[in-house]
């Protein structure tokens, strides 16, 4: 069910009022991180909160490693500040050793793991890879193996193994994502908190930005378990300052697929269920959507970085909301004036 007042706080916290002016840098902070399939969806999700960047503006804070693109949060690809990347891997740590991780032995065994780990290690060395060069060499060296071809899934396999025990990282340039040696293994020891209070210091992030919230959400949003939350939680306390919205009639936003706003709450207070399948598809995939005061209330798709088509849900067609939603692509720079 629709709660239109937790959506328009939810939004409001989001800078989706355009009501703040970070820097690219204080907004992945202040969102503890942005999922980011492709380097573009990271730029429209900050566009949409008020922050302009361009591709190769991003792609040298990439490079001077004052960013990482790297699997944190529920074992998925994010951006983070690479300031922050001890601070998770603190957080997580025992819940990639203690759960995540043995999702790996479905597929292949301890032995087979270690082997590969070090052959992977040992051949990134030799400076940087892509994942696809890494799966061919090893095919080519052990076999045309399912375990093998799973240790270089997209979904992560060792690879993603590796980098959560900070072994290796990603060394983008463009759109390529090339894999090479850490030189800051163990850094995670170097951060004075606790693995608790780590995880303590994500929380504390997190409501603020993704408030309302509770535990469940937090739970759904990073993955951990909620006894060790609870346990947290138990010790610690945290004040929530209120939120007074402005008086904005009605707000539009776009928001690329796999926005961080779609993915942050077990339930979903800002969609109706029956537009659920239009937003929330099969194998995780996860729409680009439309908000009207921070209710969704259509999906668009794009080509080419342009948008190529938008359709609202039945029961919010509303000739009135044309000209804003048009405007709000235009702001995005997902219209080309210019063609026009």
């Amino acid at each position: 069910m629709v709660d239109a007042k937790k959506a328009a706080e939810f939004s409001y916290r989001q800078g989706l009022y355009l009501n703040e002016n970070s820097t690219m840098l204080q907004l992945i902070t202040k969102l503890v991180g942005i999922q980011s399939q492709t380097k573009n969806s990271l730029i429209f999700s900050a566009r949409a909160r008020n922050v302009e960047v361009d591709a190769n503006t991003l792609n040298k804070m990439f490079t001077s490693k004052l960013l990482e693109r790297i699997w944190t949060v529920r074992g998925t690809m994010h951006t983070i500040t690479s300031e922050d990347w001890s601070l998770f891997q603190k957080a997580f740590a025992k819940e990639w050793e203690n759960r995540w991780s043995k999702f790996i032995f479905n597929h292949m065994t301890s032995e087979q793991k270690e082997m590969l780990e070090k052959w992977i290690v040992n051949k990134v060395s030799n400076g940087p890879i892509t994942r696809n060069k890494l799966m061919e060499e090893a095919i080519s060296t052990f076999g045309d193996f399912p375990w093998v071809k799973y240790a270089f899934s997209s979904w992560g396999g060792l690879l993603k193994s590796l980098c959560y025990q900070n072994y290796l990282c990603f060394n983008p340039d463009g759109e390529i994502n090339k894999y090479v040696l850490r030189k800051d293994v163990g850094m995670n020891q170097t951060v004075k908190l606790s693995a608790d209070d780590a995880l303590f210091e994500l929380f504390k992030r997190y409501i603020h930005s993704y408030g309302p919230a509770d535990y469940k959400d937090f739970v759904h949003w990073s993955g951990t378990t909620i006894k060790r939350l609870k346990q947290i939680l138990n010790k610690k306390s945290i004040h929530i300052p209120n939120t007074k919205l402005p008086h904005t009639n009605p707000q539009i936003n776009v928001l690329p697929r796999f926005d961080p706003y779609l993915l942050a709450h077990k339930e979903k207070f800002y969609i109706q269920r029956e537009y659920y399948p239009n937003v929330f598809k099969k194998a995780g995939n996860i729409e680009a959507v439309i908000l009207k005061d921070g209710i969704v209330i259509g999906t668009w798709k794009q080509e080419k970085g342009l948008l190529k088509a938008y359709k609202l849900f039945t029961c919010y067609e509303e000739d009135s909301l044309e000209a804003k939603i048009e405007g709000e692509f235009i702001r995005m720079k997902l219209i080309d004036r210019k063609k026009d």
